[in-house]
């Protein structure tokens, strides 16, 4: 991973290796208010869903990891939000900070995603509810110990503070232990319009 200081060093690195995945920073929360202004702005929207843009995970190598090994194998690259983005969202403007309530941060994190998606993808209809029919997608997590941990020196690190995650029904996490035996998930996909 490059961090490059200057426009000309970035376009160097992309003509000399086009094929490299690259993320980009343009908010600096930490050290610009204005910057931490504007993605509070964005998170806190009403409407705003929380979501990951679901990078591929890069071997040392460079090639984009095509495995299904979980929990994922050290030394892989990505972004940490792949791995912590949803439990930093808790922990920071929840938990933390106390400017959205636990229940409109639960809502951004599984219902408003679903809503937003429902009429393209019909499947989307039975997610980011606890409801008869719906899909049994549920986590049950620590709202005092909610925490990424996943940073850019260990993209893909296990948040904490989750007690059970089901999906389709299945455990995946019960009582803290993580069953990697499993793997309930299925594709969620939109029709093909010809």
């Amino acid at each position: 991973m490059h961090d490059f200081s200057s426009k000309e060093e970035f376009v160097a690195a992309r003509e000399a290796n086009p094929g490299d995945s690259v993320i980009v920073h343009f908010l600096r929360e930490d050290d610009n208010p204005h910057d931490a202004s504007l993605l509070d702005m964005s998170v806190m929207y009403p409407g705003t869903s929380i979501c990951t843009d679901g990078l591929p995970n890069v071997a040392a190598d460079g090639s984009f990891y095509e495995g299904a090994e979980w929990p994922l194998p050290e030394g892989l690259s990505n972004h940490p939000r792949a791995c912590g983005n949803y439990a930093r969202f808790l922990r920071k403007w929840v938990r933390e900070r106390g400017v959205m309530s636990w229940m409109d941060a639960i809502r951004q994190a599984s219902l408003n995603g679903a809503l937003i998606l429902e009429n393209a993808c019909p499947q989307m209809k039975k997610k980011g509810r606890i409801q008869a029919g719906a899909d049994a997608d549920i986590i049950i997590f620590d709202p005092e110990t909610v925490s990424e941990q996943a940073d850019f020196q260990a993209p893909v690190k296990i948040s904490k503070g989750m007690h059970h995650v089901l999906v389709n029904g299945t455990f995946l996490i019960r009582d803290e232990e993580m069953d990697t035996s499993v793997m309930p998930g299925q594709p969620v996909r939109a029709s093909v319009v010809a």
